[in-house]
């Protein structure tokens, strides 16, 4: 059964499909299905006024709707607003165009669909990114990271409201997850390195504080990065917050599980030329042992629902063990796998 079962979500198939019916919207998916497969939102690739637009419908009761990274409010307002105020921004070129939405227990967003292709293709198992690509990955990172979002925050009042992951977010993160996971993550990492891990993270308000002032995407894995033949594109801005230098990368980093050569050179390659360099390896290393459980825990979880390519799982969980081991000695970026 899915998770998504809270009695206002009992009509939401008929809401969803009234919308796209009233806004003559054609789509060879189901909201049914999207629910069934645990998704958080319903999306279809269809025509609007003579626009191949991208429509997503939220799949959420009021409660989920009102959580800052659970609707589609901050993705509207950053992409409405920089459409119409800062077009001539260097960043414009890197977002989708916003066509339509509506806030309601239906929450639902329009953009215009952008031709390309993803340089993954799911949330386990990813296409082979070229170097070229790649360096064009790391060239969006740096426009995001770059945007003077204190000078729009100064001119926009809802982007001052936008959640601010400092150190106390940081530590607070780890500790829910370990009190809410802890059973499943020590199977695969001990209390004592856990407890480790918890002694570096408290050690290191100042560093996470001070560095925790840059805009940042908020979910930059590998199907959210549209590819094109010379510039990349981030599409779901929906998480949009303010962060440090290494919160996006480490994102793309942990889902590139198959590809470890390929993460390290995008790790290396941002490290490089990220102008908040100095702290970057300390921030990449403290991300590791905040966020990295759980992708231990989703992994093992894979493990504990059978899954039919069990060995290639466990696999992946060694290389996560040997990485958050290493963030615990502090290596340098080139050792993490």
């Amino acid at each position: 059964m899915s998770k998504y079962t809270y009695k206002s979500l009992k009509n939401i198939d008929k809401k969803v499909n009234h919308v796209m019916e009233k806004l003559g919207l054609q789509s060879d998916n189901s909201v049914e299905e999207a629910i069934n497969g645990r998704q958080n939102f319903y999306l279809s690739v269809t025509h609007y006024k003579g626009k191949k637009i991208l429509f997503k419908a939220r799949i959420a009761d009021h409660r989920v709707l009102k959580q800052w990274n659970k609707n589609f409010k901050n993705e509207r307002r950053f992409l409405k607003t920089m459409e119409k105020q800062h077009s001539d921004s260097y960043l414009i070129k890197r977002l989708p165009v916003y066509v339509s939405s509506q806030m309601t227990d239906c929450e639902w967003l329009m953009c215009e669909y952008i031709e390309g292709h993803t340089i993954g293709a799911s949330c386990m198992a990813y296409d082979n990114p070229t170097k070229q690509s790649m360096d064009e990955v790391v060239d969006l990172l740096l426009d995001i990271q770059q945007f003077p979002i204190h000078e729009f925050a100064e001119k926009h009042s809802w982007a001052k409201k936008l959640l601010v992951c400092d150190y106390q977010w940081y530590h607070n993160s780890f500790h829910r997850l370990i009190k809410r996971k802890g059973r499943t993550i020590r199977q695969v990492l001990p209390k004592k390195m856990l407890d480790q891990a918890d002694d570096i993270i408290q050690a290191s308000a100042d560093i996470i504080d001070r560095n925790c002032n840059l805009f940042v995407h908020g979910d930059f894995h590998p199907a959210n990065v549209m590819m094109f033949e010379k510039s990349a594109v981030a599409v779901d801005w929906e998480e949009i917050h303010f962060d440090n230098v290494s919160c996006d990368i480490a994102d793309l980093w942990f889902k590139m599980t198959d590809k470890l050569e390929e993460r390290r050179y995008l790790l290396l390659k941002f490290a490089e030329k990220t102008f908040q360099n100095e702290d970057f390896e300390e921030l990449f290393r403290l991300n590791l042992l905040v966020r990295l459980p759980e992708e231990i825990y989703w992994l093992r979880r894979l493990i504990l629902l059978d899954h039919p390519d069990k060995e290639r799982i466990e696999k992946l969980i060694e290389v996560c063990y040997s990485n958050y081991e290493s963030a615990i000695k502090g290596v340098k970026l080139s050792e993490y796998e």
